[in-house]
């Protein structure tokens, strides 16, 4: 009976220090917009992806979501395929000076 109590403390303390800070990383990766090729405009648009985290740390992309879109209202009823991109092809947004 202890082997399953020190098992199970084994995957408390990896969740708290490698899954969770990985999930919180990922979040604020995704936190601001990006910008992506949209595969259904083929032209590049600004998006803000929204339940990037642990799930993502855990290996669940399909929680992803598109909060925001640049495209949007007009392309407002998409199919959200740019989430099935790779990570590499979302790109930084430049900073806007005033």
């Amino acid at each position: 009976m202890e082997v399953w109590l020190l098992l199970a403390a084994i995957v408390v303390l990896a969740v708290l220090y490698v899954a969770l800070p990985v999930g919180l990383a990922m979040r604020a990766h995704f936190a601001r917009p990006r910008a992506i090729r949209c595969p259904m405009e083929r032209v590049d648009a600004a998006v803000e992806v929204r339940g990037a985290g642990l799930a993502e740390a855990l290996g669940w992309r399909s929680l992803r979501t598109v909060g925001s879109c640049s495209l949007w209202p007009r392309r407002q009823g998409c199919r959200q395929h740019c989430l099935a991109a790779p990570d590499e092809s979302f790109r930084e947004l430049p900073l806007r000076t005033p």
